[in-house]
């Protein structure tokens, strides 16, 4: 919170025409707020003003709300006083006005990298999960090496070498020629007759044939450790973000709070009326790229997480928003983004009765 303590501020708050709803305690009552170059302030002399008439009015609501920033601004001037010895000269207090180079797109900081496996227990597959996905990949192929198997699997060559050696011992796939240098090269087929019975029970449990998938819990995790409400945004950050769009500070001042609630973002409203291109902007004020699993297991279940369709892949060779490098290969490396649905038969009314409706705009 940043305070203005001079009487010019106070002045020229009493001026303006143009302030919004959330400069007030309640519309159009006990207004307190104003903003500066995009920047909320409390106005210290129209805090005092506004206390000592919730005071005579006996608004006990206004009297709370107001007294948390009286709190709060007491606080700053003991602390400023204990600093300066005098406030005679300070016209700001609080927190520290954000540069005026502040990026459009908030950065997280976002610490989560995915740990690379270095062998099939760090995987958090089994061995039999890890065996099907082998036999289907080289089904699909016909004729893989170790290379394109791992590959395919997005797992290092270590991790399924193992695998492949006891998959021979078992008669299920044999080596029938060689692309290059070292094991990694063999060339794998599928052996009569166990491993076409293998591949057959394989594709009874899935069709599914690509990078690995991570377990549940990892992807648990990883969501926790990558959320939004680790994300704050400003009114600065909001207007950059939608500096391409016509829109009224009344939808600015909802949006604001909607994203840094952290929470889910209902939109509804006629065809064609901009809920999607606000929600396209909305995705630049959650912070930078994030990890997103190709797929996920769950009790033996494949599920497929990564969709080209929806998600924009960032190359991590540096750059804005570039990801951390060394990532688990079975994970990619993805913008933020939003899910779209249809229009609702449900009326508005019935939604709006339902006291866990998602935060709407």
């Amino acid at each position: 919170m940043r305070f203005l303590m001079d009487q010019p501020s106070y002045e020229q708050m009493l001026a303006r025409k143009d302030h919004t709803p959330d400069c007030y305690a309640r519309p159009g009552e006990y207004l307190h707020h104003i903003y500066a170059d995009g920047i909320k302030y409390v106005v210290a002399r129209a805090l005092v003003e506004c206390l000592k008439e919730a005071t005579a009015k006996k608004d006990a609501e206004a009297y709370r709300h107001l007294q948390l920033h009286k709190e709060q601004l007491d606080l700053l001037m003991a602390k400023a006083q204990q600093k300066t010895g005098g406030l005679a000269n300070v016209r700001v207090l609080g927190d520290p006005p954000p540069p005026a180079d502040e990026s459009t797109q908030p950065k997280s900081n976002n610490p989560f990298v995915p740990k690379t496996p270095a062998n099939l227990t760090e995987t958090g597959l089994s061995r039999a999960f890890v065996t099907d996905m082998i036999l289907r990949a080289v089904y699909n192929r016909g004729r893989a090496t170790g290379s394109d198997i791992a590959r395919d699997l997005r797992l290092s060559y270590e991790v399924i070498s193992s695998l492949l050696a006891e998959m021979r011992q078992g008669d299920l796939i044999d080596i029938v020629g060689q692309a290059g240098l070292g094991d990694i090269n063999y060339e794998y087929v599928l052996r009569p007759p166990r491993g076409p019975r293998a591949v057959e029970d394989a594709l009874k449990k899935t069709e599914y044939s690509g990078p690995a998938p991570v377990p549940f819990s990892a992807y648990v995790e990883a969501v926790k450790a990558q959320t939004v409400k680790n994300i704050t945004v400003t009114r600065r950050t909001i207007r950059q973000a939608f500096s391409d769009l016509v829109i009224s500070d009344a939808v600015l001042n909802e949006i604001g709070p909607a994203v840094n609630s952290g929470s889910s973002i209902f939109f509804f409203g006629y065809p064609g009326n901009g809920k999607s291109s606000v929600a396209e902007r909305i995705t630049r004020l959650m912070g930078d790229a994030i990890y997103i699993p190709y797929a996920i297991e769950v009790d033996g279940q494949i599920i497929k997480i990564f969709d080209n369709g929806v998600h924009e892949i960032v190359k991590e060779e540096g750059g804005p928003g570039a990801a951390p490098p060394r990532r688990a290969a079975c994970w990619s490396t993805g913008r933020r983004t939003i899910c779209a649905g249809r229009r609702s038969s449900v009326p508005w009314s019935s939604w709006a009765a339902n006291s866990r409706c998602p935060r709407s705009i």
